[in-house]
Parts: C-alpha cells; sequence; structure tokens
C-alpha cells in the first residue's frame, strides 16, 4: 500500500505544494528543500560579507577625507600666518590661491557631519 501525503512549503514568495504517493519522491523533496537552505544561507553570509566590506571600506575613505581635511585646514592657517608676517600686500595670485584652497577644504569638511 502507497501511503499519500501532502507538502507544503509557503515562504513568500515562494509556495511549494506537492502531493504523492511514494516515498522516493519525498525523499528528493527533502533533499531539494535542503539543498535550497543552504543556498539560502550561503547566499546570507556572502550578501554580509560583501555589506561588511563596504562599510569598511566607506569608513577607511571617511578616516582618510577627515586626515586630509585636517591637513589643508592647517595648511591654510600656515599660509595666512606667513601672509600676514610678510608685512605689506601679498602678490594677489597668492591670495587667491588661498581662498581656492579654503573653499575647497570648507566644501570637504561640509560633507562630514561635526561629531557631538
Amino acid at each position: 500500500m502507497t501511503a499519500h501525503f501532502v507538502i507544503r512549503i509557503e515562504v513568500p514568495p515562494i509556495d511549494i505544494r506537492v502531493h504523492g504517493g511514494h516515498e522516493h519522491v519525498l525523499d528528493r523533496i527533502l533533499d531539494s528543500i535542503h539543498s535550497l537552505k543552504e543556498t539560502i544561507v550561503a547566499s546570507n553570509a556572502e550578501l554580509t560579507a560583501q555589506l561588511n566590506a563596504a562599510a569598511d571600506q566607506a569608513d577607511k575613505s571617511k578616516a582618510e577625507i577627515i586626515a586630509k581635511v585636517a591637513t589643508l585646514t592647517q595648511t591654510v592657517t600656515d599660509l595666512e600666518a606667513v601672509i600676514a608676517a610678510g608685512g605689506g600686500d601679498p602678490p594677489p595670485d597668492l591670495v587667491a590661491a588661498v581662498e581656492r584652497v579654503k573653499t575647497a577644504t570648507q566644501a570637504l569638511d561640509d560633507l562630514n557631519p561635526d561629531a557631538p
């Protein structure tokens, strides 16, 4: 006598329904479900690793940008001190270059919110 069975698996958007009467079919279905589960778990682990790698890269880039902004800010401060100590009027192209660097530095600094 052949046993009849009904299997229903619902994992939105997947809905698997199997009706049968042969145990070997059930074994194949269970093997397929197990294989699918392993694939899903592996995919989740891979996605998690990729997301963590991207976050690490973003953190590294942020730290590098913050360091560069600090260096540029100090350079501008140093140049302004040299200009002020020079007595007299600095060349207009030097003043324009300093202003350009200050503007670029501020734009970079504005990309990253200040820590509370």
